[in-house]
């Protein structure tokens, strides 16, 4: 049976359409890449005028901070690093988790990023929530006083990636957790795979993996004992 002359104009203009919508899919993707190349090759930290973004009712929806924390075993009485807080939306539910007796420390390159969050744990009513202005390379802080520690779409902007992991495995205790995740959206983006091979380059040991369409968690832990891996 054959088709109309008009049935195969729509169809012709249907398939133009699907081709011009894979181009522009296609550029689109190949931008991010270079992108996030870029920043590898050159990591620079997110810029504070992106704080809103950061913390945009759009990133709460598909990354709301309790469901994601609801995949980590945080208790009251523990205490957390958070490396690169950003924006801190993660920073009052990890709070709240860990309870009066708990502690969370926030580690930022950037005071611009942490006057605004010193406010918002203010006025949260947080006081379990310690600010500390510092790189991930360099922590002043002793061997083996935290157990766990929180690398939200922080890692792929650090300059020194294994000299950074060594150090937070330095402060984690023996069978601490590393927690790092990604989220597609972001422009430093970089697969699991990489993720993977960075920290077991620096001694980690994957213990689970959290795959979603958006965004992935991965839990490494720092070994009870291994010669040689961390000081």
């Amino acid at each position: 049976m054959c088709s109309s002359p008009r049935s195969r104009a729509r169809n012709n203009s249907l398939r133009r359409l699907a081709r011009r919508v894979g181009w522009v899919g296609a550029g689109l993707l190949g931008a991010k890449l270079l992108l996030s190349l870029a920043i590898q090759l050159c990591p620079i930290p997110t810029p504070a005028w992106a704080r809103r973004l950061l913390h945009s009712r759009w990133r709460r929806h598909y990354r709301a901070p309790t469901r994601t924390l609801a995949r980590l075993d945080i208790r009251p009485g523990m205490r957390v690093l958070e490396l690169g807080p950003g924006s801190g939306l993660f920073t009052p539910a990890a709070a709240r988790l860990l309870g009066e007796s708990g502690q969370l420390v926030c580690v930022d390159l950037q005071m611009a990023m942490l006057r605004p969050l010193k406010q918002d744990v203010r006025a949260a009513g947080l006081r379990n929530v310690l600010l500390q202005a510092a790189t991930a390379e360099r922590l002043a802080f002793i061997d083996a006083s935290f157990d766990l520690v929180l690398a939200i779409a922080v890692l792929p902007m650090v300059p020194h990636k294994h000299r950074a992991l060594r150090e937070l495995g330095r402060v984690l205790k023996p069978g601490g957790l590393l927690v790092v995740s990604e989220e597609i959206l972001e422009p430093e983006y970089v697969p699991a795979m990489l993720t993977r091979y960075w920290c077991r380059r620096a001694g980690f040991t994957l213990a689970a993996q959290f795959p979603t369409g958006w965004w992935y968690m991965l839990l490494f832990r720092r070994p009870a004992y291994s010669k040689g891996a961390f000081p």
